[in-house]
């Protein structure tokens, strides 16, 4: 879907984002992981991500949708994200509750 602009995936009970890791963390045991560089090249004119009321609670999931590369808009409200995780070498982000780097 490399043309995909906007994705509005809203109240659909989305618990993970379907086994994305970084990729150098990246362990594919039942073919169903997708790494950070694979979802960016998939999707990479994707400019809204509205994934508001659904079940995400790991916040470093989230973090990995920083890799695609035309993504403005991300929206999350309604889901079960309770801390957001600092900068640790699993995430290889930042956040300082403003923004990420």
């Amino acid at each position: 879907m490399p043309n995909l602009e906007q994705l509005h995936a809203c109240s659909n009970r989305i618990q993970r984002l379907g086994g994305i890791e970084k990729d150098d963390d990246a362990q594919d045991d039942n073919n169903t992981a997708i790494t950070a560089q694979q979802l960016a090249q998939a999707l990479p004119q994707l400019r809204v991500l509205d994934i508001d009321n659904n079940e995400l609670h790991d916040f470093n999931q989230v973090l990995l949708l920083g890799q695609l590369p035309m993504l403005t808009r991300l929206q999350l409200n309604g889901n079960r994200l309770s801390t957001v995780s600092p900068c640790t070498p699993r995430t290889g982000w930042c956040t300082d509750g403003g923004g990420v780097w």
